[in-house]
């Protein structure tokens, strides 16, 4: 008996880590359903899809969706403004790609990683999020801060 439980508890992450994004149909769907994107503006790329949405890109492809949001602003309180704007965005687009933007929990763990990514030295944050893996990564970039937020 204690074999069978350490075995299910040893087993338990592997199988979070294991599961699969939704195809790229059923990730587009969801996201027009949802209004977050539109059925006309999808663009092909690679294998993949991409369409241009309020001050970022989304792309979903076979192994991940991400969205990469300008942080825009003429001074400190227009880029936190901003960054708040990236983070909900990143949060409600990615967590209706997999079904899940009723759950209100894993809408304030990713919130609380884009913070973490803000707060931390490398600004890089990962979480897992229903099995997916969640990262955000702030890039500085010649044209100004890129928050690239990534579910695979």
């Amino acid at each position: 008996m204690k074999k069978l439980f350490l075995f299910i508890i040893c087993l338990t992450p592997a199988l979070l880590c294991a599961k699969e994004l939704p195809t790229l149909d059923v990730v587009k769907q969801r996201l027009n359903g949802d209004k977050i994107t539109t059925e006309n503006d999808w663009e092909s790329m690679g294998n993949g899809i991409k369409q241009n949405i309020d001050k970022g890109i989304l792309f979903v492809m076979p192994n991940s969706i991400s969205i990469m949001y300008a942080l825009a602003g003429k001074n400190q309180n227009e880029v936190f403004l901003s960054s708040i704007s990236a983070n909900k965005l990143c949060a409600n687009a990615l967590l209706s790609a997999i079904d899940m933007g009723q759950n209100k929990t894993l809408k304030n763990n990713m919130i609380e990683t884009f913070i973490g990514a803000l707060q931390s030295h490398n600004y890089t944050s990962v979480t897992m999020v229903w099995g997916y893996q969640y990262k955000v990564q702030l890039m500085d970039t010649k044209k100004g801060i890129i928050a690239n937020c990534e579910i695979k």
